[in-house]
């Protein structure tokens, strides 16, 4: 019988611990394709006395009529076609369940290995009770800029040349800057030289081929010499006859802080006692190189990493490769898989079934005879 501790690992590495992850959040959360199909839905995000079961691969509109008329569609039909997130701020909505009130609306594309959007995860988070206590302030103006500072989001705006030409005080908690050091100098000269060309192209389309919105990540120069990575979210700076002059928007630090650096370094910990401790031998893959196994897939498979980077195609025979590799590939697009496999183990064939589940940027891959 298994003990406490082996049953704890064997819950934390199954296939659904992302599954019970999801529905602890409290944010409404929910992944269609481009039928509209739904693929995924946490538990919060459940109309009243409604299953999981009874909502999967039936049609957004169909169990959420309410999204038709707030302007879903158009904003996943934007995501498909841009392939970029799309977040709005303080939306006036109203839920399934009749609730009317500010949200967080976020919707971010899901990609295959080539870069294609799969489906769109489309999130929303009840802010109501914040909207309201800012909306108590005299200038609503104020309050955003308050909340932006807070926030620690950088708001700035560009002229046709990429130069700044208004930034806030966020600068000064950030990146150690004066407000006054960036005024009238290019917004490239801060950035990462790698990062440069990527934020150019999403400039250039923003205030020359008239895109509505953009959004880039890159590393921004602080005072002390260090980079911090950067989210802007940019969209078109008018001028009174309606012609783009330039952009504006905000940028948030998403450098975790403190707290959630200690947060994510638990979590590491934790998952990495888990990977250990599982019975099931399990491979952490990413790049078609095993980074990491535990000790049940190092008894099983006779290799260790510390004899140098195991291949996946030192596992299997070149026929078996190919279903292994699209058990990677699976993975990695639709956040799960599962294959038969014959790995060969000391020139002797070892059948086993394969479960590949992708986390972050890696996919953890479960082998059982």
């Amino acid at each position: 019988m298994a003990q406490p501790d082996q049953q704890r690992a064997e819950a934390l590495s199954s296939p659904h611990m992302l599954e019970r992850v999801m529905d602890c959040l409290r944010e409404r959360f929910v992944v269609i394709d481009r039928n509209y199909k739904i693929l995924v839905v946490n538990d919060a995000a459940l109309p009243n006395g409604v299953s999981k079961e009874q909502i999967l691969y039936q049609q957004l509109f169909d169990v959420y009529p309410n999204l038709l008329v707030q302007g879903f569609k158009q904003l996943v039909d934007n995501v498909f076609a841009t392939s970029e997130s799309h977040v709005e701020l303080f939306v006036r909505h109203t839920t399934i369940d009749g609730f009317t009130g500010y949200h967080h609306r976020k919707f971010i594309p899901l990609k295959d290995v080539f870069g294609r959007v799969e489906a769109v995860i489309a999130i929303l988070e009840n802010v109501h009770d914040e909207r309201l206590a800012q909306l108590q302030t005299k200038q609503v103006e104020h309050e955003f800029e308050q909340m932006i500072e807070t926030l620690q989001l950088v708001s700035f705006e560009l002229n046709a040349s990429g130069t700044i030409v208004k930034i806030n005080k966020a600068v000064m908690p950030l990146f150690g800057y004066d407000s006054a050091d960036l005024l009238g100098k290019s917004f490239t000269r801060s950035i990462h030289p790698d990062d440069v060309r990527s934020t150019w192209h999403v400039y250039w389309q923003i205030v020359n081929l008239g895109k509505p919105f953009g959004v880039c990540e890159n590393r921004f120069a602080a005072a002390d010499g260090s980079y911090l990575h950067m989210r802007w979210s940019i969209h078109p700076l008018y001028d009174a006859g309606g012609t783009v002059v330039g952009c504006r928007g905000v940028g948030e630090n998403i450098t975790a802080d403190a707290e959630r650096m200690r947060d994510a370094a638990e979590r590491a910990h934790m998952f990495e006692q888990t990977i250990q401790a599982a019975p099931l031998p399990l491979l952490i893959v990413a790049n078609g190189t095993i980074e990491k196994i535990n000790r049940a897939a190092e008894r099983l498979l006779q290799v260790h990493l510390r004899d140098g980077a195991v291949k996946l195609q030192q596992l299997c025979s070149e026929k078996q490769l190919d279903v292994l590799l699209k058990l990677y590939e699976q993975a990695q697009g639709r956040g799960s898989a599962h294959a038969k496999l014959v790995l060969s183990v000391k020139e002797t064939e070892l059948p086993v079934m394969a479960t590949a589940i992708r986390i972050r940027n890696a996919v953890v891959i479960a082998l059982k005879q």
